[in-house]
């Protein structure tokens, strides 16, 4: 359990950290007072389980309470503005493009999407970033490092 509290601690913090170098001049928060958007997607959920967790839990449930403790920090913060995919254990359909299409409609600056990937082969086993854009690319480089190291999970990168 500490472990993960680490590593939420660690993604939060590194997430903090990056979010103004991540965002143009413009939208300093110092300056312009501009609230940063930061949509949370819990993934799985529903009738879609997600992994089994080594503790027998579905990674819908991890995912969903990491989500939720991710979102009460995030509030904390005053240029913050978080909303989330789901919060409660219901379906999303991947073919609706729902997720992605609730973050373009938000006009998010920032879209996380938690998963708890669990794999016997360590070819594929570890933590893993992706992102989309070019310009998240240092932003993903720099959460994957923390992540990895926070975890002690093997490094698989970071991936477009």
């Amino acid at each position: 359990m500490m472990r993960k509290e680490i590593l939420m601690m660690m993604v939060v913090t590194s997430f903090l950290l990056l979010l103004t170098a991540c965002g143009s001049k413009d939208k300093d928060p110092d300056k312009h007072g501009h609230v940063y958007k930061v949509v949370i997607d819990p993934g799985h959920g529903g009738k879609d389980k997600g992994a089994t967790g080594a503790d027998g839990h579905y990674e819908k449930e991890f995912t969903l309470n990491l989500g939720k403790k991710v979102e009460g920090l995030l509030k904390k913060e005053p240029n913050i503005k978080v909303y989330m995919t789901r919060n409660k254990d219901r379906f999303i359909s991947q073919k609706s493009r729902y997720r992605p299409e609730y973050a373009n409609k938000k006009d998010a600056d920032l879209f996380i999407s938690i998963h708890e990937n669990v794999f016997d082969d360590p070819d594929v086993s570890g933590t893993q970033s992706f992102y989309y854009h070019m310009d998240s690319r240092a932003f993903a480089e720099t959460m994957q490092k923390h992540v990895a190291k926070a975890t002690g999970f093997h490094d698989r990168g970071v991936k477009k």
